[in-house]
């Protein structure tokens, strides 16, 4: 029950109990040898790709609880500077019970912004919430998290 869990992507094949006598079935490299395949593979891809990277802006993420009437909170966020239009962004966010490990990402609320903005939820002193910004990056094809954050309601 507390064993770690595996991914939730292409890797978690890669570390199941079994895919060693698939490979070997297959007669495909060992696990050991596809790992380092892998491993070059990656790292040339990150050589590759370093300029891109290197050139992806990465504005800073703010999330504040502010105090609304009692003990009720209202969550503001904000993406680059104070004021103005930003490129398109997503705010991901989920309240957390005691015992939330991994979040699945269905089980997300979502904001489409492009400015600074209050998520439509009120939440209690002492909630435990998960907020998340992601956009979707031209120079990668993608969407890209820009933070992510667990923490709770003061």
């Amino acid at each position: 029950m507390l064993a770690e869990r595996p991914p939730g992507d292409a890797r978690a094949s890669l570390l199941d109990p079994g895919f060693a006598a698939l490979l070997a079935q297959a007669g495909a490299p060992g696990q050991a040898r596809l790992t380092r395949q892998f491993d070059a593979l990656f790292k040339a891809e990150q050589a590759r790709m370093a300029g891109t990277l290197d050139r992806i802006a990465v504005p800073q993420v703010r999330f504040s609880a502010q105090r609304m009437a009692g003990n009720t909170f209202e969550v503001h966020y904000r993406t680059g500077p104070a004021a103005g239009e930003v490129p398109p962004f997503s705010v991901l966010y989920r309240t957390l019970g005691p015992w939330d490990g991994e979040i699945a990402p269905e089980a997300l609320s979502r904001v489409d912004s492009t400015r600074a903005g209050v998520l439509p939820a009120s939440f209690a002193r002492g909630t435990r919430l998960f907020t998340a910004v992601e956009r979707r990056d031209a120079l990668l094809g993608c969407s890209a998290r820009l933070a992510a954050q667990r923490w709770e309601v003061k």
